[in-house]
């Protein structure tokens, strides 16, 4: 019987830690797009992007003009979003790990929190690249 419940808990284990893993790698996804390959990526550059449309679309000055007032509106839409959805996210994932660790042995707890450390500095580190690209010229 307690052979059933250790297996019964090493599969919750397995399933809320793939879920965290997943909940991660769909940030870490939304950030890459968000950052790099959205069409609307250059939002750090708002020149980079007016000199690509101004040359794809062959806009002239009127166009150009209002499509500036557009990607720059369209940018402060953008960062206000994602400082409101920042801090739900990390809310959500505490609350995640919190659940997590409460099922844990001592044991278990301590490689999870490694486990956890490690994501944390790694997503750290994600951050730091992705704002000295954003600020690069």
């Amino acid at each position: 019987m307690n052979n059933k419940k250790s297996k019964w808990k090493l599969g919750l284990i397995v399933v809320l830690i793939f879920i965290i893993g997943y909940l991660a790698g769909i940030g870490t996804l939304i950030s890459l797009w968000y950052f790099k390959f959205s069409p609307l990526s250059y939002m750090g550059d708002p020149a980079r992007i007016m000199s690509r449309l101004t040359k794809t679309l062959n806009l002239n000055q009127e166009q150009k003009e209002t499509v500036e007032q557009i990607v720059q509106r369209t940018r402060k839409d953008l960062l206000h979003l994602r400082d409101e959805v920042k801090p739900k996210i990390r809310k959500r994932l505490e609350r995640a790990r919190y659940e997590i660790a409460a099922i844990l042995n001592e044991e278990q707890k301590s490689k999870f929190n490694q486990f956890v450390e490690k994501r944390l500095a790694r997503f750290k580190k994600m951050q730091e690249r992705m704002q000295k690209w954003r600020e690069t010229p």
